[in-house]
């Protein structure tokens, strides 16, 4: 009995220590494999997260570029100023952009702007780099943005570059081109929590982009790659776990496991196995929360609160630092209350009626307010809490806090851009009207007041075919499914509107794809041409009439040039003659040239005509008769005649001698004008046997240039001459 007895002494112990040594042994590979898988699952999710950040990166400045080659499309940049103010408005917070360019279709580099006041525009002209041309050349003939390779920017210095293709439906434009440096680019897609924990690597290629490592991605154990897709490129993302990092997943089962053996030693096998069971889903979970925690863009955190007494924090996740720096961090850690007294004054308020909607049992709360940083600054934080009641006093809260920040940036530049395209629009003298599936979304001012609307309200609704002629239902249905989904703009000649009061307006419009209230619309520019066909067609009548004019003129001067000629005996005289002449009608040119044209008064060009002869013999010439306007064409032969009366009055007439006076008065009479010039005074005007050059060409210019009648008669007073024109000539301008 006493042997058995010892025998059972010793092969119960051994029973139980081979038991709980089999279960250790199990337990511990358990928790490794567990450690193990959670490594590989946290390096795999952390390196898919990085390479979609590179991805949405490169999207967002990509996207940026479009907004450029947006303005170029629809004539917003026609200069280098132009580009500068597009370029700076689009592209105001991407550090990791150095600068913009515009390269024409042959690659030559034609604007730039730089980000970079220390190096100017060093590195910015690629042009002649191999890598860069080709990258250039495949956007341009493919149409989609390219990324080159790794490049050289500058000494020291690495970086790439990025392509977008400019064209329109005739030709290309050439290409935007940006470069980009790939270390910042990627510094900001990695959080606080991927640089303590990790080692990350970026390949292009074979080339190393970005960390260190030999000269391909090096397979390890732990190590995770996930491709990046940028445009027409892919980049390996490699994320290796640091020692660190290993060594905390590895051995932080082991103290638990020591303990569940002490327990199972005591004899409590079966509470000991149901005690790891718990514990290792409790571990799993926890380790599955803190690897959410470090992973996702925020921080979270749980606490207590309590009428009358400080909040109690029950847990506090990494990236708190990255936020409001690691002073205020610190200070948090150690009294939770301060993390409230760094909230903006201006947004206590509102988070406290945040807090109050969530302990009324409101569900989520979802609240935005700015906390104050080690700097002194605000940071904007988004933070989504759901309160949890533990009793009647105490309140469990579990919330995400969100870095917001550069968020608010681009949707606050996103807004005031969209402000600014508002009032640009609303003012513009151009009509502009949007509309999607073929329904307006909007319509300016300026298109309602060209249609003939009041209000917005009018069309906004409506369909396009509502302001269409029918005739031209068909053509602007083929229209609108030719033009799909291109993004360039069209411009449409002569195309007729339908206004409100039936009438038609003609116009041009620029039609063009762009992004409004969330979604591809078609915006259409409208511009009445009008007055632009009204002066074409009056730029053709002129050009009619100068036509007409030139050879009326150059036929007038041949004219002159064969009686003057006839007339004179020598040289002399007949270059005095013709030189007087010219002169006569140049005068009355420059007459008609002050009105522009627009006809003349009839006692302006009696003065001018007569004035070279009686400059100091005013009171020997008088004029008499009402305003009468005299157009262009009939204009140059009055002068002319009168220029030949006035010549002949020197030489025979009245003006010969000291006493002699002349009378020339004109008026409207049975539809013809009737212009009377009287000299008295002077020698007898005796009836010649034949008229003189002078008088000739009075009668020539009157009778065949404009279809009057002349009367001379010879008086013993002097000469007396009655000129008598159609009126009706005074009103044809075309013939």
């Amino acid at each position: 009995m006493r042997r058995q007895t010892s025998r059972l002494t010793i092969l119960i112990p051994t029973i139980v220590f081979l038991t709980v040594a089999g279960m250790f042994a199990v337990l511990w590979r358990a928790v490794l494999d567990r450690a193990v898988g959670e490594i590989d699952l946290r390096t795999d999710l952390t390196a898919e997260q990085i390479a979609s950040r590179l991805a949405e990166h490169f999207k967002f400045r990509i996207d940026l570029l479009r907004r450029i080659a947006h303005d170029w499309e629809t004539g917003y940049i026609n200069s280098a100023e132009d580009f500068d103010r597009s370029v700076r408005s689009a592209l105001f917070d991407s550090p990791e952009l150095s600068s913009v360019a515009w390269l024409d279709e042959a690659g030559q580099m034609r604007w730039v702007v730089s980000f970079d006041p220390e190096t100017g525009a060093a590195g910015h002209n690629l042009t002649p780099n191999g890598l860069a041309h080709a990258a250039f050349r495949k956007a341009v003939e493919t149409g989609r943005w390219t990324l080159t390779p790794l490049l050289d920017l500058r000494p020291g210095e690495n970086g790439v570059v990025a392509y977008l293709p400019l064209s329109d439906e005739q030709q290309s434009h050439g290409a935007l081109s940006t470069t980009i440096h790939a270390g910042m680019l990627i510094e900001a897609c990695l959080a606080s929590s991927v640089r303590d924990n990790f080692t990350c690597s970026v390949w292009d290629g074979g080339e190393l982009i970005y960390g260190e490592g030999p000269a391909a991605p090096a397979p390890s154990r732990y190590t995770q790659t996930r491709p990046a897709i940028l445009g027409q490129r892919s980049w390996d993302v490699s994320l290796t776990p640091n020692a660190a990092m290993l060594g905390d997943t590895l051995t932080g089962g082991i103290p638990l496991i020591m303990v569940l053996g002490l327990l199972a030693a005591g004899g409590l096998a079966f509470v000991s196995a149901r005690l790891l069971t718990s514990q290792a889903r409790l571990r799993e979970n926890e380790e599955r929360l803190r690897a959410v925690a470090e992973h996702i863009p925020g921080v979270i955190y749980s606490y207590e609160s309590t009428p009358g007494r400080p909040r109690s924090l029950i847990y506090l996740g990494p990236g708190l630092a990255s936020i409001i720096g690691p002073v205020s961090a610190a200070a948090v850690a150690k009294n939770f209350d301060l993390l409230f007294d760094r909230i903006h004054p201006e947004d206590r308020p509102r988070v406290a009626e945040a807090a109050r909607r969530g302990e009324a049992g409101d569900g989520t709360v979802d609240c935005e307010a700015r906390l104050q940083t080690d700097d002194g600054s605000y940071r904007w934080i988004r933070s989504l809490s759901r309160p949890l009641p533990i009793d009647r006093d105490v309140t469990r809260w579990h919330i995400v806090l969100i870095d917001i920040t550069e968020h608010r940036k681009i949707v606050d530049a996103l807004r005031e851009s969209e402000e600014r395209y508002r009032l640009l629009i609303e003012s513009s003298p151009v009509g502009v009207m949007i509309h999607r599936d073929g329904m307006y979304q909007f319509v300016n001012p300026a298109a309602l007041r060209l249609l003939g609307y009041e209000r917005s309200e009018d069309l906004v609704g409506r369909s396009v075919f509502d302001i269409v002629p029918p005739e031209r239902h068909e053509a602007i249905r083929a229209r609108i499914a030719a033009l799909g989904a291109q993004t360039h703009s069209v411009r449409f000649e002569d195309e007729r509107l339908l206004r409100r009061d039936g009438s038609i307006l003609n116009v041009e419009v620029i039609v063009s794809t762009i992004n409004f209230a969330g979604g591809p619309a078609r915006q259409v520019l409208i511009l009445d041409v009008t007055e632009q066909r009204q002066a074409e067609r009056r730029q053709h009548l002129l050009m009619r009439e100068l036509d007409h004019r030139v050879k009326n003129n150059l036929a007038s001067v041949l004219a002159l040039l064969d009686q003057t000629a006839a007339s004179t005996r020598d040289i002399d005289e007949f270059r005095r003659k013709f030189a007087d002449r010219i002169k006569a009608m140049a005068r009355t040119h420059e007459m008609l040239a002050r009105t522009k044209w627009s006809g003349v008064d009839l006692a302006e060009i009696v003065r001018l005509c007569i004035a070279p002869y009686v400059v100091e013999q005013g009171h020997r010439v008088r004029l008499d008769g009402l305003p009468i306007v005299i157009p262009p064409r009939p204009a140059l032969p009055i002068g002319l005649a009168l220029h030949e009366l006035a010549t002949n009055a020197i030489k025979h007439g009245s003006l010969s001698t000291p006493q002699g006076r002349i009378r020339i008065s004109w008026e409207r009479h049975d539809g013809h004008i009737q212009l009377h010039w009287v000299e008295a005074d002077g020698p007898p005007a005796a009836t010649p046997r034949d008229h003189g050059t002078g008088l000739r060409l009075v009668r020539g210019l009157v009778e065949f240039e404009l279809g009057g009648t002349v009367d001379f008669q010879f008086n013993p007073e002097g000469l007396e001459c009655m000129l008598s024109i159609d009126a009706a000539a005074f009103t044809d301008e075309t013939r």
